[in-house]
């Protein structure tokens, strides 16, 4: 019989925590993995991607998820357009005293067409050490920028700030709109510095999650003054007391580009002006005619 399963295990420097929202967060699954259309981490989800051995084919695979148990077990359906086959792929963890243990099955593989050499044993075998041993070992390595802060208001006052009053604390110079999925706005920061995000998920008073589909960073001595497009910036509030915590995660900001340092900056500078237009009415954005 011919063998069609992969089994893969690799121990990550990282708490099963951690690594469990790498591999359900459609959002971190596009920097180590694919851009799964419409994942979620449900079973009884239907999502897909395109991509392949070849960079110059692609398929478009078809997956739904089967099994879902939080911080120990994943698993997926996963055919391809066009294609008879099907095959399963199961992550599988466990907690090792702040390590995880991470074992990924792909079993099936042999239901698909054996004529077309893209699918044969050892493609996927080297496509997955690709992902696990490098890719998402390189994703860890180089974790994105994270800042969390107390804001003496409630969690609604908060997510108005991130959803209409966008440039009472972050920049006057504010085109479009932010309070509703799939709508779209600008931030400027003068003539020539500017950044245009998607609304891609807003939970009440809980997540705000921002695309950014548009940027140019004109600063002197920065070779890529592109490093803003395609990452993705979250914003989780949680009640507390009679505060809100708030946890920014900007996915794709980490250490590995050109404008961090100074991007790092300017996060820290308009969460604090964040914090004090949510505690105080007043914030500090960039100003359309400064005096």
């Amino acid at each position: 019989m011919k063998k069609d399963v992969i089994v893969i295990e690799k121990v990550f420097e990282v708490p099963v925590k951690r690594l469990w929202k790498a591999l359900t967060d459609k959002h971190e699954l596009q920097y180590w993995f694919f851009n799964l259309q419409g994942f979620k981490a449900e079973p009884g989800n239907k999502f897909q991607f395109m991509g392949g051995h070849d960079p110059n084919i692609q398929y478009r695979h078809l997956c739904e998820v089967l099994e879902v148990v939080p911080l120990k077990k994943l698993s997926f359906s996963w055919k391809y357009e066009g294609y008879p086959g099907e095959s399963r792929v199961c992550f599988e963890l466990w907690d090792q005293g702040g390590f995880t243990r991470l074992r990924l099955t792909h079993s099936g593989i042999g239901s698909f067409p054996m004529e077309n050499p893209d699918f044969a044993l050892h493609n996927f075998d080297e496509g997955w050490n690709q992902i696990l041993g490098e890719s998402l070992s390189n994703y860890f390595k180089k974790e994105n920028f994270e800042l969390k802060l107390e804001i003496s208001a409630l969690p609604e006052n908060v997510f108005d700030a991130l959803t209409h009053k966008i440039p009472s604390w972050w920049s006057e110079i504010f085109e479009g709109s932010a309070d509703q999925t799939g709508e779209s706005f600008t931030v400027r920061f003068g003539p020539s510095i500017f950044k245009t995000c998607r609304v891609d998920e807003l939970i009440q008073n809980q997540i705000v999650i921002w695309y950014v589909t548009g940027t140019y960073l004109d600063i002197p001595g920065l070779k890529n003054k592109q490093e803003w497009l395609d990452t993705t910036i979250v914003w989780e509030l949680r009640p507390n007391l009679e505060n809100t915590s708030v946890r920014l995660v900007h996915l794709g900001l980490n250490a590995g580009i050109e404008c961090f340092e100074i991007c790092q900056a300017g996060w820290k500078q308009f969460c604090g002006s964040l914090k004090s237009f949510c505690e105080q009415g007043q914030g500090s954005p960039f100003k359309s005619n400064p005096v």
